[in-house]
């Protein structure tokens, strides 16, 4: 796991300890294939899920969803289907 920023590290190890709580298990961390990375995928109850992690110290730059464009969800939409295929 290569992580440079130490928020965004912090914020996926706060996502691992919830969904470990919730039940869910961890299949990897920062998962990478050439269209991109996943922050985190986890099995729950058999079901594949994939997760995306933002974290700021603020919204001075806009809220975590704000972040997250047109190409940003397809380039990832891709690389899940990448992963299952």
């Amino acid at each position: 796991m290569r992580v440079a920023n130490p928020t965004a590290q912090k914020g996926e190890e706060i996502a691992c300890r919830y969904l470990r709580k919730k039940g869910y298990k961890i299949i990897e961390r920062n998962f990478r294939k050439g269209y991109g990375e996943i922050d985190i995928i986890a099995k729950d109850n058999g079901v594949l899920v994939f997760i995306e992690v933002k974290t700021s110290n603020s919204n001075f730059l806009g809220s975590p969803l704000e972040h997250i464009n047109y190409y940003k969800l397809k380039k990832r939409i891709i690389l899940k289907w990448l992963i299952i295929t």
